[in-house]
């Protein structure tokens, strides 16, 4: 970053801080050469830098940011960052929408975190999140995929209250319990279109999968599990209406639900679609299928794929999900748009076989190494004949574990990892795997 380009954001500070703030952190974003300069300029004298910033932030209290712009230098970036972050967070700047920055390079989120949300870049200074623990900022289009933010549902506030309540406790605790599981119950699709071509309308015995689901929900609950994923293309509209039902009608742990996911016929349009439900099996969420499955560029799953991305923020960092191709797929786009989300948590139901189990766990460890991030991937094998049980795995959660977990560890002592693959129960295969996040910060 030249000094020019960082004074030209200075100079904008005092009348558009949350504008200054969204430039200098996508500028940062993209310019690993000036972030490696300032961490350097950093490590060779913290209290001055912390000195610094303390001083950006009363010249912006003071609107008179300009008067620091003669000494400033680019290796300050990270400092006016943190500065500007900790400014427009004291004055309560945004409400609970996130805004959209319309500026010269396109437009830009910019969305105030809850309180009590945990950085997961506590000790990744090279990360520009790092220095801006009070906001979101990013592109809202990354690579012909629009990014936009669900605040959660309105229309019950009382149960919103308690919600986050609830995710506060989880984060004090310093564990979130995630059971992942897939069906053996060998329920099948009813298929609209003559194969290989497929779009399902729904299964062929609703009442044998209804037990399945059933089953896991009250292994979860049994588990003490704050989160239930549930595979793709498993759990039909009517199935979905239950799970709402038994959330609603049942005293339980889950704090979210995501019900698989499943063809619709949403005003016309056939779409895949995942929600991520609430402890009272209210609608947080809505996801719907960017990646159809194409084989030799030709779509074989018949739906429309979607553009655009909704995330949520909470307390434990924004959530997102991802339907199988979604996330596992290496496609320029998709990298473009994981990695500059990098979301606290990722939920992904999966159809898959061992080369997409393979690509989600690369996925997952991507962002664990880079974000921090928690994934969750409940898996539906393919069928296949005579497959014996134990070489079928139905989930893979990645994260930083409790010592008490069966782990599979890999050459990076940072990467640990669980695959469900052992049947828990007569139509369920899954797992609860208990992870570290926290602790909360008042």
């Amino acid at each position: 970053m030249e000094r020019e380009e960082l004074i030209s954001i200075i100079n904008i500070a005092d009348e558009l801080p949350y504008e200054a703030l969204a430039r200098l952190f996508i500028k940062l974003e993209s310019d690993l050469p000036s972030r490696q300069a300032a961490i350097e300029c950093w490590k060779n004298n913290k209290d001055a830098y912390e000195n610094r910033t303390r001083k950006i932030r009363a010249a912006l209290q003071h609107s008179n940011i300009t008067t620091l712009t003669p000494a400033i230098q680019p290796v300050e970036a990270f400092a006016f960052l943190r500065a500007l972050d900790e400014h427009l967070a004291s004055l309560n700047f945004f409400e609970s929408k996130a805004s959209v920055l319309k500026t010269q390079g396109g437009s830009i989120y910019v969305h105030q975190r809850p309180e009590g949300w945990r950085c997961g870049y506590t000790h990744q200074p090279l990360h520009t999140q790092y220095w801006m623990r009070n906001h979101w900022v990013f592109l809202n289009m990354v690579d012909g995929v629009e990014v936009m933010f669900d605040t959660g549902n309105p229309k019950d506030g009382l149960g919103q209250s308690a919600l986050h309540e609830s995710l506060k406790r989880v984060i004090a605790g310093g564990q979130l319990r995630i059971y992942v599981c897939g069906f053996l119950d060998k329920v099948g699709l009813v298929n609209e279109c003559e194969p290989p071509y497929y779009r399902f309308s729904g299964l062929n015995d609703i009442e044998s999968r209804w037990k399945s689901v059933e089953e896991a929900l009250n292994a979860a609950n049994a588990s003490q599990a704050h989160v239930l994923v549930l595979p793709e293309l498993t759990v039909c509209a009517c199935l979905r209406r239950r799970v709402q039902d038994w959330l609603s009608r049942t005293m339980h742990t889950l704090l979210f639900v995501i019900p698989g996911s499943f063809h619709f016929d949403i005003e016309g349009k056939h779409i895949g679609e995942a929600v991520l439900l609430d402890n009272f099996g209210d609608v947080l969420l809505r996801h719907h299928k960017l990646q159809p499955e194409i084989i030799d560029g030709k779509a074989i799953e018949y739906i429309e794929p979607a553009s655009h991305l909704t995330v949520l923020p909470t307390e434990v960092g924004l959530i997102a999900l991802g339907i199988c191709l979604d996330f596992c797929q290496d496609l320029p786009s998709m990298n473009a748009l994981w990695n500059q989300l990098g979301p606290s948590l990722v939920f992904v139901p999966s159809m898959s076989n061992k080369a997409t189990r393979t690509a989600h766990h690369r996925r997952a460890k991507d962002l664990l190494r880079n974000h921090g991030t928690i994934t969750a991937v409940a898996i539906q094998p393919e069928p296949v004949n005579e497959v014996a049980k134990k070489s079928r795995k139905y989930g893979l959660v990645v994260g930083h574990f409790n010592d008490q977990v069966d782990l599979q560890k890999k050459k990076n002592p940072t990467e640990k990892w669980v695959q469900i693959e052992q049947s828990s129960g007569r139509n369920v295969c899954g797992k609860c795997v208990v992870l570290k996040i926290g602790p909360y910060h008042q």
